[in-house]
């Protein structure tokens, strides 16, 4: 009886699936490979990441702000004030997957930049000897820039706390709004000093 022997139709079937995996491995093969040069392809993170550390997004926004404030001043109608938050938002469009995490990060980034310019900032004027000719020596307006500096710490800290006080649960959240709130005085203080810096030494 033909339904007795399922000898043959066992060995079709195995010679079909044989055939269908053999068919497949390329395949399978071949997106493995795409996905893989994919990866390769990829560009690093500029911002750094948790594994690597984030030196280099310290020093990226450093460089977005520069560029931001020397576009500023050779365009007209641009305000330095502008560049504010420009390495926060473009921590935002390039760093990882805008994670609390990495909106942590981004303001992180931005407010370190903006402290390191006014400190550079404050630290020149406070080292000033001259000023405008018409001034004379520097010496008391040094000594207002150095009360004013100590009143504005005191007006930074207890500001900021009282913005981030509301951060939900005081978690990752309050970190970035603390950070982003120290950043944006910075950045404002900053500039500031900046100003003072180009009229001293006109």
């Amino acid at each position: 009886c033909p339904w007795t022997d399922m000898s043959g139709w066992r060995s079709s079937k195995s010679k079909q699936g044989a055939s269908h995996w053999r068919a497949a491995v390329p395949a399978v093969t071949l997106s493995i490979l795409s996905a893989a040069a994919l990866y390769a392809q990829t560009p690093p993170d500029p911002w750094g990441n948790h594994e690597i550390g984030y030196e280099a997004g310290f020093k990226r926004a450093e460089v977005v702000i520069a560029q931001c404030l020397e576009r500023a001043a050779s365009t007209p109608d641009a305000r330095a004030d502008d560049c504010v938050h420009a390495a926060f938002l473009t921590c935002e469009s390039e760093h990882g997957n805008m994670s609390q995490r990495d909106l942590n990060d981004c303001a992180a980034f931005s407010r370190r930049a903006w402290e390191k310019r006014h400190d550079a900032a404050l630290s020149q004027l406070l080292g000033a000897k001259t000023i405008d000719p018409k001034f004379g020596l520097a010496g008391p307006e040094v000594e207002r820039v150095r009360e004013s500096d100590r009143r504005w710490r005191e007006w930074n800290g207890a500001a900021c706390e009282l913005q981030a006080g509301d951060a939900e649960g005081g978690g990752t959240m309050r970190r970035m709004q603390l950070d982003l709130c120290f950043s944006n005085h910075a950045a404002h203080r900053a500039l500031e000093l900046d100003g003072m810096i180009f009229w001293w030494e006109k």
